[in-house]
């Protein structure tokens, strides 16, 4: 869907004509499979692709990059480009290595697609974080973040609730580990009130131990941090490493000329009472 958007806003002249990588090998299977069933389209897209013989999925510079040292090499572009990427949440995957690259990058724009659950790397970069821990480096975040609702291929709770109806055995329990609970606890109800279906939410880490029709939960032993927690530590953090900074320049400026240092002593009071006022009046 999102390739057959990106073709519509190049027809119109909305974007420019620039490389376009699908970088994720099950999206790369999936493309190349409605590429070349162009019956399977729905009638708009269809009608497109008969009246004017024009695959709405293709692009002038579409790239498949489906090894892992083909991935590598659009880090080195220095021309603009498009980067499809996956997983979704960035949490795992190609999609690190290009953040690492990009996301401190003024210029750059990262859009995330669809739903971030609380923890994520993409939920922590839609709430605004600056600095984030990608493959171990901390990364400052200066690119533009977007999200964009409407290209989620989940089910909806309706949709969920239909499927599981038309089971013909009842199940003897049903695990929503999808959602986060605010949204889980009251697909559970619907369960149990509409379909008389026994369901349990887990915790992150819990263990399902079944056999047969029996079954129990082991709980986990994993610490889960707050996601504003984590948010406040990555600040802290940045705040650290901006102080850093400082201490290491100012260091080098008196050891280059000892005559500014009253100066700097003098901001630096400044800075020290401004702090101890804001502080103290939280």
């Amino acid at each position: 869907r999102f390739c057959y958007y990106l073709h519509k806003l190049l027809k119109a002249g909305k974007i420019p004509d620039v490389p376009v990588f699908i970088d994720s090998p099950l999206a790369i299977s999936a493309t190349d499979i409605f590429l070349h069933n162009p019956q399977e389209y729905d009638s708009e897209a269809y009608d497109l692709y008969c009246r004017e013989h024009d695959n709405p999925l293709r692009l002038p510079q579409l790239v498949f990059t489906r090894t892992a040292e083909e991935s590598k090499t659009i880090n080195s572009l220095e021309q603009p480009a498009i980067i499809i990427s996956a997983s979704g949440m960035a949490d795992a995957g190609r999609i690190l290595h290009h953040l690492k690259h990009n996301l401190w990058r003024p210029e750059a724009s990262v859009l995330l697609v669809g739903y971030q659950a609380q923890g994520s790397l993409g939920r922590r970069l839609l709430d605004g974080a600056k600095r984030v821990k990608i493959l171990g480096e901390e990364i400052s975040v200066k690119a533009k973040i977007y999200n964009l609702d409407g290209f989620s291929a989940h089910a909806d709770q309706e949709q969920l609730l239909t499927w599981l109806s038309h089971f013909e055995n009842k199940p003897a329990q049903v695990f929503v580990v999808h959602g986060e609970r605010d949204a889980a606890e009251p697909f559970a109800a619907l369960m149990a009130e509409r379909l008389g279906f026994a369901a349990t939410i887990p915790g992150y880490g819990d263990a399902a131990v079944i056999s047969g029709r029996e079954w129990h939960l082991e709980k986990s032993q994993i610490l889960v941090v707050d996601p504003a927690l984590q948010q406040f530590h990555d600040y802290l953090a940045q705040l650290e490493s901006i102080y850093a900074a400082y201490r290491l320049r100012l260091e080098r400026m008196v050891a280059a000329d000892a005559g500014k240092l009253p100066e700097i002593i003098r901001q630096l009071e400044k800075i020290n009472a401004f702090v101890k006022k804001t502080l103290g009046d939280l």
